[in-house]
């Protein structure tokens, strides 16, 4: 468990849950930390995904039957631990597939694959995760907390969100800012709205540059790039 500075944090003994959470996302943000800390390459989402492009490729005659069932199986494993995956789908759902899955044929499994998809393809899955995240927080179940921050980090990077990003907004909200309570959570959470924001981007370049400013300007939009020269 990686160790940080928590002097703006008020009473961590109130805090554990959180204070664990925000160690295991360190862990698994952190550039340097050992392949096994870090969150798994596929989330429930990207596995149905693969599946059903290999179920489309086998039908092409791309790729061999045998190529389906290990992802089928790996969608089995992972929606069994995903309680937030579970919760969308529906949980009575979610247990007469993890009953009957092995009965089904081809057709079957791509029409249940393809509506397990449906179900969570949108901002809600993400929404799930965070309310589950912040029940177990709340009530410092580590293990839950430990499934659902890798399901937090995964999907937020699905979303778009570069990891280094995420690893800035924890570093601001937890490390930099006072921390009092379980809102410093909910600040954390606001920071992936998936909207479009504008940013300012300066490039430091050498002073012999200079003299293609104006040119530069030109080819780019207005107030799109600010350049400072070295002297």
């Amino acid at each position: 468990m990686i160790k940080r500075g928590l002097k703006n944090w008020k009473d961590i003994s109130d805090l554990q849950g959180m204070l664990f959470f925000v160690q295991r996302m360190d862990e698994l943000l952190f550039h340097y930390s050992m392949d096994t800390y870090k969150t798994p390459t596929l989330n429930i989402k990207l596995l149905l995904r693969e599946y059903l492009e290999t179920v489309d490729s086998i039908k092409e005659g791309l790729l061999k039957d045998k190529n389906e069932l290990p992802i089928f199986e790996e969608i089995v494993w992972s929606l069994k631990e995903d309680i937030a995956a579970q919760k969308i789908i529906g949980i009575s759902k979610t247990k007469e597939f993890l009953k009957n899955h092995g009965s089904y044929d081809s057709d079957m499994k791509r029409k249940v694959c393809q509506l397990f998809l449906d179900k969570l393809s949108s901002r809600r899955y993400l929404e799930e995760i965070e309310m589950e995240l912040k029940n177990a927080v709340l009530e410092d179940r580590k293990k839950e907390i430990e499934l659902c921050s890798k399901y937090l980090v995964r999907e937020l990077t699905v979303l778009g969100y570069n990891s280094r990003f995420i690893f800035s907004c924890l570093n601001k909200v937890f490390f930099l800012k006072s921390v009092n309570d379980v809102a410093s959570l909910e600040t954390f959470f606001s920071c992936f709205d998936s909207e479009v924001k504008g940013y300012s981007v300066y490039f430091t370049v050498h002073k012999e540059l200079a003299k293609f400013s104006g040119l530069l300007s030109e080819k780019m939009p207005e107030n799109s790039i600010g350049l400072f020269f070295h002297v």
